[in-house]
């Protein structure tokens, strides 16, 4: 199966449940923004990402729209994404110092880097992504910690069910 030799080559091989450790903690990111830069196709917005961006930011959708969001035909289905802006193609949520201005509510997919998803059974797990992130000594860290998801539960069935609908 190609997606198991993919998820080989990007990963450390490994697969993680939600309360396992994982040599993912940047510890601050010292200031780097690598990792939002260039990515607009992979950063597909949910619906609670948008509901969580424009309640924190006191916006309207239609306002976040064209200027931080785009919205792209995926499959059929028009979806929003990530804006990037300037040159350098930087996520439009950065500030000039190159800082989230929303990262307390920052979309589920970026939260969870450097670790991605892999679905399978109506479940997932989690990877770790390697050669992804500058940090070279990434520390240990137990991976609910890390993506602080409040109400964990409702969350990951919320993104089970999203990923069926776009799937189907």
């Amino acid at each position: 199966m190609r997606t198991t030799n993919i998820l080989n080559e990007i990963s450390d091989g490994k697969l993680y449940d939600i309360e396992d450790m994982v040599k993912a903690d940047t510890c601050g990111c010292n200031g780097c923004s690598d990792c939002c830069k260039d990515v607009g196709d992979l950063v597909v917005l949910t619906p609670f990402d948008i509901y969580e961006m424009t309640t924190y930011l006191n916006a309207d959708f239609d306002k976040l729209l064209g200027d931080k969001i785009l919205l792209r035909e995926n499959n059929k289905i028009t979806l929003p994404y990530l804006k990037m802006q300037d040159k350098n193609k930087n996520c439009s949520f950065l500030d000039k110092n190159g800082r989230c201005t929303i990262h307390s509510k920052r979309p589920n997919i970026c939260r969870l880097f450097p670790l991605g998803r892999v679905y399978q059974d109506n479940d997932f797990k989690y990877f770790l992504q390697v050669d992804n992130c500058p940090e070279e000594e990434l520390k240990d860290v137990k991976v609910a910690d890390w993506i602080n998801i409040e109400n964990y539960n409702e969350n990951k069935k919320f993104i089970l069910e999203w990923y069926k609908f776009i799937k189907a």
